[in-house]
């Protein structure tokens, strides 16, 4: 997000109380599971972050803590443009470090050190984690996600899919699989392949019906695949949702594109 959110999550981690327990229990598991769950779900609001760090917490295990730590710290590390911050990126591995140094061989941990070098362009890092801990937790869900996003850090899209596929055939939760499925869209869309992506955007939105960003996702796709009033269809969605400069931006294009013909029609004049 940005460096004062990565401060502020180092300073309240600074001050948390960790649990004592040092091995890694059934009961923190399902609470690390939980948390990281929790994790995903953020995009620009910080709560779920706090949220999930309260979750870990209540695992009772102190590995899955600290990892738990790590994994909001990197996602608390990501900018606007897409890129990580170096310094939440250095604080992110520092956790780990702390959550390895008392289990150091635990697949559902050592997924954010490969996740960690990936985001950071240590590719050759990534690699070199990322096959040892197929080779110990072929079906781990976390170890095959990363794996999807190491190919799509490097832009080799049509070897990331299929690692997402396999990711959703572990899925367990309903939340879960919808974010892999929104990833998968994401991942047809950076590809250009807007045939593909466009109805996995459609079938998300009948279960996240105010969700602005999917419908303008929506809106996009009918944009690049000339189906202009779709496309209006849609973004007409978003705007009703939320009014966001994107929006506002495709609402004046489409205008263009529909002509004055369909403006009474379309726009209300």
């Amino acid at each position: 997000m940005d460096k004062n959110l990565v401060a502020q999550l180092v300073a309240t981690l600074a001050k948390t109380d960790w649990p004592a327990e040092e091995k890694t229990t059934d009961r923190g598991w399902e609470a690390y599971k939980v948390g990281l769950e929790k994790v995903d779900s953020f995009r620009h609001d910080p709560k779920p972050l706090g949220s999930a760090l309260h979750t870990f917490q209540t695992g009772g295990s102190r590995p899955y803590a600290l990892a738990g730590a790590a994994y909001a710290l990197l996602a608390a590390a990501r900018q606007g443009d897409g890129s990580y911050d170096a310094a939440g990126l250095e604080q992110a591995m520092a956790w780990l470090e702390n959550a390895q140094a008392t289990v150091p061989d635990n697949p559902n941990i050592n997924f954010i050190e490969a996740l960690i070098y990936v985001r950071n362009g240590r590719f050759n890092d990534a690699r070199l984690v990322l096959d040892y801990l197929l080779e110990q937790a072929p079906k781990n869900i976390y170890i095959l996600r990363t794996e999807s996003e190491f190919w799509y850090a490097q832009g080799e899209i049509d070897q990331a899919i299929p690692w997402l596929e396999r990711s959703m055939e572990e899925a367990q939760t309903v939340p879960e699989r919808m974010r892999l499925r929104h990833q998968m869209a994401d991942y047809h869309y950076e590809a250009k392949q807007f045939e593909s992506a466009l109805p996995i955007y459609r079938e998300i939105s009948r279960l996240d019906t105010q969700n602005h960003s999917l419908w303008h996702k929506i809106s996009l796709c009918h944009w690049h695949l000339e189906d202009f009033e779709a496309a209006h269809e849609a973004n007409k969605r978003a705007l009703a949702i939320k009014d966001f400069a994107a929006g506002r931006k495709m609402e004046e294009a489409l205008k263009q594109k529909l002509g004055t013909g369909m403006l009474g029609r379309w726009f209300g004049r």
